[in-house]
């Protein structure tokens, strides 16, 4: 991504040598900010929520997430937070849902995190 930066600033700098100063301007934010980078200073965070997924009856599959998710901004404001499933399925379309059975084990691996937790 860097070098996608430095990209479209070279190319607003020749374009500005050739059609006058000012005519282009770049300006950059950072919006999808990768959370592993915040989430790798606490392993013990991903260690107790497969913990607490495996109470629930579940087998852990860690699968990464490009950021502009929530828990991506909570991690990036001090708090590291990883996602957990929620038990949707067809996320971001029309026939996104979730089973009644899939939100009680999405419910009871948020207790099984509260206890753990409790536990420290």
């Amino acid at each position: 991504m860097k070098n996608a930066k430095k990209l479209l600033a070279k190319t607003a700098s020749y374009l500005n040598l050739h059609y006058g100063a000012g005519t282009f301007e770049v300006q950059i934010d950072d919006y999808y900010l990768n959370m592993k980078r915040k989430i790798d200073d606490h392993p013990e965070i991903l260690e107790t929520a497969k913990r607490a997924v495996t109470m629930a009856g579940i087998t852990p599959k860690l699968v990464p997430v490009r950021g502009g998710t929530d828990g991506a901004v909570i991690s990036f404001a001090g708090f590291p937070c990883p996602n957990i499933f929620s038990g949707e399925q067809n996320g971001f379309s029309v026939f996104e849902y979730i089973s009644a059975q899939t939100m009680e084990k999405a419910v009871e691996v948020i207790i099984n995190i509260i206890r753990l937790c409790k536990d420290l």
